[in-house]
């Protein structure tokens, strides 16, 4: 499984993306991830709606290895807080990339 996150929006608006793949963590790391993949994947996308120019969105898109991709995106303080969860697990593990 492979999920990434593109952060769009903030004072600069340079988008920064963010992947991590199950592939490259330990078994725990990897069943982690799983967890909060399949958390986020069960959570409702709201319509993205920026309240200003420099609020942060983001693109969630979880890869899973025995099916389609599921691409949803958020707005800061409209995401559910399992997608949260997973979005700074992704950004935060040292093992992502950009």
């Amino acid at each position: 499984m492979k999920v990434s996150v593109t952060q769009t929006g903030g004072p600069l608006g340079v988008p920064m993306s963010t992947a991590l793949d199950s592939a490259d963590l330990s078994e725990g790391d990897a069943a982690a991830l799983t967890a909060r993949a399949d958390a986020a994947v069960r959570a409702p996308a709201p319509e993205p709606e920026r309240r200003f120019p420099a609020q942060l969105g983001y693109t969630v898109t979880v890869e899973p290895d025995d099916g389609p991709p599921v691409q949803s995106s958020y707005v800061e303080g409209a995401m559910p807080p399992d997608v949260a969860g997973l979005v700074r697990y992704v950004q935060d593990h040292p093992s992502s990339t950009a």
